[in-house]
């Protein structure tokens, strides 16, 4: 699908097919959302870009950079889209092409960055008047907002887990902060190329307005912080639950162990009376098996008040 915006002299977005659209006179903004193959072959004919760079665009697999042509520039940033009924956070490429006239953005995926960037149509026309530079700081602008609202949405889920771990021993609360972990681990990876490519587009001499570029360079090295402070702290509460499963495995354990060493002397006594002798203390005693019996609950007494005293139990 391509849609196509033009900002012309009367000071109004436009939107028009692209086979209708001057790209010699207005400013264009071509947004493309998983062109089919014709699609494709117009946007090549209107804006004089390879279909190579904009197969780069739509390959998934695809990484931040920057590239140079003859006629334009393009760099890929990566975004992160909502999939599922869990809402699964996943990074996709979004290419964004710069000519004399005209921005291209190119993407397999809906973006969420540029649909809340395009809400308000009427907010559009003074963004196209400061110049395409403005429009890419925009853009970007609103991709790093929905990077923000990622991460508030997971450290809120840690404020959770955190929570959780003190109340239950549930063995999904490793596995679930694992999976958070590998998602921070696609987000830190599209951030830092995300930050490397906008340092390296502020530093070449292809954007006048460097001044918009540091700002967002800034705002991607504060975010690659975040993700590396929110990584440390799902370490930390791996150790934690770690840590409190083992103390109170071995709390069970200790108690165990003071039941096993209450009966171990009653068992001793036990099986020496078991043993095929003649003459044993209080055999031939009319009362001797309760005595021995009341020997072997006195023993286990005086340990468990040992046990209790030394605070074992």
């Amino acid at each position: 699908m391509i849609v196509t915006r033009n900002y012309a002299n009367h000071h109004k977005i436009e939107k028009k097919s692209i086979d209708k659209t001057n790209f010699l006179k207005n400013k264009i903004w071509v947004d493309c959302i998983n062109p089919t193959k014709e699609e494709i072959k117009q946007i090549i004919t209107k804006t004089g870009v390879s279909k190579a760079d904009i197969e780069d665009c739509l390959d998934q697999s695809e990484k931040s950079r920057l590239q140079r042509d003859q006629k334009y520039f393009f760099f890929i940033i990566s975004v992160p889209v909502r999939r599922g009924d869990k809402n699964t956070i996943k990074t996709s490429p979004l290419g964004i092409f710069l000519g004399k006239r005209f921005i291209l953005t190119v993407h397999k995926l809906k973006i969420k960055a540029l649909d809340d960037f395009l809400k308000n149509e009427e907010n559009l026309a003074p963004i196209f008047k400061q110049g395409q530079e403005r429009i890419v700081y925009n853009i970007a602008l609103s991709i790093l907002k929905d990077y923000h609202e990622v991460l508030e949405d997971m450290d809120q889920e840690l404020e959770k887990i955190e929570g959780r771990i003190l109340k239950t021993e549930s063995e999904k609360i490793p596995y679930t902060i694992l999976d958070l972990k590998k998602t921070l681990l696609y987000i830190r990876r599209a951030l830092v190329g995300n930050r490397d490519t906008i340092n390296s587009l502020k530093e070449s001499t292809l954007i006048k307005k460097r001044d918009l570029l540091y700002d967002l360079y800034i705002e991607f090295v504060q975010q690659v912080d975040m993700v590396e402070l929110s990584r440390e702290r799902m370490t930390a509460m791996l150790e934690i639950y770690f840590s409190l499963a083992s103390n109170k495995l071995n709390v069970i354990m200790k108690y165990f162990a003071v039941i096993a060493a209450l009966i171990l002397l009653p068992t001793l006594i036990s099986g020496i009376y078991g043993m095929n002798f003649i003459s044993l203390p209080l055999k031939e005693h009319p009362n001797g098996f309760w005595m021995i019996l009341s020997i072997m609950v006195l023993i286990m007494g005086i340990m468990f008040l040992y046990f209790r005293r030394k605070k074992w139990i």
